[in-house]
């Protein structure tokens, strides 16, 4: 898997340190290593409820891993195009990918606790699996709320893990949303002011500009995180289910 391609890397080595570019080559080459061709899921009659709930937590991860692979390889495109916009929104999907990881981290850990039951953890792993706002899925039960996930992520993140920032997925997910939503930064990176001739002029057909491409910065980030997340939810999950399997 590689995001890369020759137009993109002469695009970023314009704008960005070669390290951030191999930082997210090598965490590509990570997500790739965790990779799971496929998890035991037999007749529900004939798994028990800790089966149910470790297939169902291998799924989960999988899925969450396919989605933040596909992701990486999009940015390229984002590059390609100076598209700052696609930028954002991949970015962004990278975080609220990692929150939902984290939010079971966060859920798995409570369990170990005894803050949980395993009824609770079970449930609302099958539930999030199933979940839909649209009205064709009226008989789904509502997603988690995404906001409540990257809570619960910068929490475990910081209690469980040492993070001293405390707050940064909720930080960083909340920057990207303002060019992602139709708000100042997102509207400003359409002109440029021209104050010696008194217009605004609009950049349409323009490069993508320095500041634009350091939105990257956050991706590396969020990839880290991600695998940081996966391992951890990973370790949890074989000491929790391993010995009832």
């Amino acid at each position: 898997m590689t995001w890369l391609s020759l137009g993109t890397e002469a695009i970023l080595e314009k704008h960005v340190e070669k390290s951030l570019i191999q930082s997210i080559t090598d965490s590509c080459i990570e997500l790739k290593s965790r990779r799971t061709e496929s998890a035991p899921y037999p007749n529900p009659t004939k798994l028990s409820n800790f089966n149910r709930a470790n297939s169902n937590c291998i799924v989960m991860q999988q899925s969450l891993l396919h989605r933040m692979e596909k992701l990486t390889l999009s940015l390229g495109d984002m590059l390609l195009h100076s598209n700052v916009y696609g930028l954002a929104l991949l970015i962004r999907a990278h975080y609220e990918s990692a929150a939902l990881l984290g939010y079971f981290c966060y859920r798995l850990n409570s369990l170990k606790c005894g803050y949980i039951s395993f009824d609770d953890f079970q449930h609302d792993l099958a539930r999030v699996m199933i979940s839909s706002k649209h009205d064709h899925f009226k008989e789904a039960p509502l997603p988690q709320n995404i906001l409540k996930c990257i809570d619960r992520t910068d929490k475990y993140l910081s209690g469980e893990l040492g993070f001293k920032t405390s707050n940064i997925v909720a930080d960083n997910h909340g920057w990207l949303s303002e060019f992602c939503h139709p708000n100042f930064l997102s509207m400003s990176s359409s002109l440029l002011v021209d104050k010696e001739n008194e217009q605004i002029v609009f950049r349409h057909g323009a490069k993508m500009l320095e500041r634009e491409a350091q939105l990257l910065g956050y991706s590396d980030i969020s990839l880290k995180l991600f695998v940081l997340l996966f391992d951890a939810f990973d370790e949890m999950r074989l000491d929790r289910f391993a010995q009832k399997l």
